[in-house]
């Protein structure tokens, strides 16, 4: 299992997540190991604006736009992440909660997600890490560089 974090500026959001959050990253998502994993694709879970809220998504990593770190752990705990992560797709997107780092409050919806909180959630719920509630890709970066047994990058 890996986290995978976007660091290209493609879109103006991607942009202003990154100078807002002082951080290279404006994506987190979520990569789980599959055998049927084709060429330059892998199956992976976030919460994206673009996609409208929580899914899976076959995205290619390999592309020169994302950093990736992977998770030690066994595959029991993966497969109950992904668990987890199928009972939340179709989940909307937290755009409130987006504007909680502009305005230094809590905006979160308790059922709607960003790409980070949800994919920290993941791990927090299935007790891999425990990241904060509120947190971006570059917070979320930051703590899986300082525990470097769980965390190794890619």
């Amino acid at each position: 299992m890996e986290v995978a974090l976007y660091n290209c500026p493609k879109t103006f959001t991607d942009v202003a997540i990154r100078l807002w959050t002082w951080s290279k990253y404006s994506h987190t998502e979520l990569r789980f190991d599959r055998i049927d994993d084709g060429p330059n694709k892998a199956h992976c879970f976030s919460s994206s604006g673009r996609d409208g809220g929580t899914r899976f998504k076959e995205i290619d990593l390999t592309n020169g736009r994302w950093d990736r770190v992977t998770v030690n752990i066994p595959t029991y705990m993966e497969n109950r992440i992904h668990a987890w992560c199928e009972r939340r797709v179709g989940r909307k997107y937290d755009f409130k909660g987006i504007f909680g780092f502009v305005f230094g409050k809590n905006f979160q919806d308790p059922i709607k997600w960003y790409c980070s909180e949800i994919c920290a959630a993941a791990l927090r719920c299935n007790g891999v890490f425990d990241f904060p509630h509120k947190i971006s890709p570059g917070k979320m970066a930051k703590f899986m560089r300082k525990d470097s047994g769980l965390f190794v990058p890619v």
